[in-house]
């Protein structure tokens, strides 16, 4: 009895730190709505009411935000400041939009299957 009670519990075992493995894959570049956004860059965000609207600012040009996390489903966000940290869900972003003053953009926006194309 004990025999087969290790065994099982190392099948366990085995199978949770694969599941964890597969879970800690690195990710790779956002796409979709988010593709191009960078943890670090300014960008400025609009309340519309019913969704928030982001702004990127090409060649650092100042702006209210920072983005500290890209998620899958959801954009942080932090101001300057410190004071509000804030993780907007990608269902309330109505869209990512790139601001250049004075010059052409430097790449071509993504094109996904969901957010404002």
């Amino acid at each position: 009895m004990k025999e087969s009670n290790r065994r099982l519990v190392g099948a366990a075992l085995l199978a949770v730190a694969g599941m964890m493995l597969l879970g800690a894959r690195p990710q790779g570049e956002p796409d979709g709505l988010f593709a191009g956004l960078e943890v670090g860059q300014a960008v400025g965000v609009k309340d519309l009411g019913t969704a928030y609207e982001v702004t990127v600012f090409e060649g650092g040009q100042p702006a209210g935000y920072e983005v500290t996390e890209i998620g899958a489903d959801h954009l942080g966000i932090r101001d300057h400041a410190g004071v509000v940290e804030r993780r907007i869900p990608i269902t309330s972003i109505k869209s990512v939009a790139w601001m250049r003053l004075g010059r052409t953009l430097d790449r071509p926006v993504a094109r996904s299957g969901r957010g404002c194309d």
